[in-house]
């Protein structure tokens, strides 16, 4: 479920990936290694946001929490594709 969410955002994303990464807890300085890491790239910024964050929470990452801090950074034109994959793939 994870791997098909992250291919819609990684897909329709965008600049604000920064303000998602915040909402997601991760620190400034990993903020800035990613885009260090992949600074030509922001699809790659975004699908290594995402990896981060799946390795900071673990066992504890959900969907469910990367739809949240997309709408409560205005992002829900992702959010709902994220939520239409999802329905397509009957994950819901």
């Amino acid at each position: 479920k994870i791997n098909a969410a992250a291919d819609v955002i990684v897909e329709h994303l965008g600049r604000k990936w920064l303000q998602v990464g915040r909402k997601l807890g991760l620190q400034p300085t990993q903020l800035e290694g990613i885009q260090e890491k992949h600074s030509r790239d922001l699809e790659e910024q975004v699908r290594e946001l995402i990896r981060q964050w799946m390795k900071m929470e673990k066992q504890n990452a959900r969907v469910q929490d990367l739809i949240t801090a997309l709408r409560d950074c205005k992002q829900n034109l992702t959010a709902d594709l994220v939520v239409k994959k999802l329905r397509e793939l009957g994950a819901n």
